[in-house]
């Protein structure tokens, strides 16, 4: 695993402003995977419905449902933690903004297991979801979750009445990334406000 080096918020930049009185609100930069991570982890990449995958090179370069990409997160924010947590300059940390902005939906592997975890807590059985969605029209029968994909590109748009459901569970797994981001740095700088 890669060792993380705090190289971008230099000591004598945080020296400095708490000599000026100022108090710092300090992000976690978990917004933007460094080249190394997409490189190195390339699955974390999120992934358009026809299949285009979204490089890095700007803000939120990852799949929500990523594994890979919360590990590491937590790994910068407990390294972020470790090393500011009682500088007198930090007042609270940004853990994420923008939740669902960019990247709210991703057609990787990964999202689409997601989805079908999310569709069988829904439906609960196979023939539910068959009977819910009318995929006796157009042979779409599906003999078991397995079987379905997020609706990614298709010659003709899909029958399903969730069209872009299924993003408010991976926001919310998005969110409980920021949450053990933030539960990370708890204590670490001022009182601790959250639930």
């Amino acid at each position: 695993m890669r060792t993380l080096h705090l190289r971008n918020v230099p000591d004598d930049v945080m020296d400095r402003l708490h000599a000026g009185g100022i108090r710092v609100d300090l992000a976690t930069a978990t917004a933007s995977p460094p080249p190394w991570l997409t490189r190195s982890y390339p699955e974390i990449l999120p992934v358009l419905a026809d299949g285009t995958t979204l490089w890095q090179g700007g803000r939120q370069a990852y799949c929500p449902s990523s594994p890979v990409f919360a590990e590491h997160s937590l790994r910068l924010c407990r390294a972020m933690a470790g090393r500011y947590a009682d500088h007198d300059a930090l007042a609270l940390w940004h853990v994420s903004n923008e939740l669902g902005c960019h990247n709210a939906l991703c057609y990787c592997d990964v999202s689409a297991e997601a989805f079908r975890r999310w569709l069988t807590d829904k439906y609960g059985d196979i023939d539910t979801l068959n009977h819910a969605w009318g995929t006796a029209f157009w042979s779409q029968h599906y003999a078991s979750f397995d079987e379905i994909l997020p609706p990614r590109a298709a010659p003709t748009r899909h029958r399903r009445p969730q069209g872009g459901r299924g993003r408010g569970g991976r926001l919310r797994r998005r969110w409980r990334t920021c949450w053990a981001r933030a539960s990370s740095l708890r204590g670490r700088c001022c009182k601790w406000t959250g639930g």
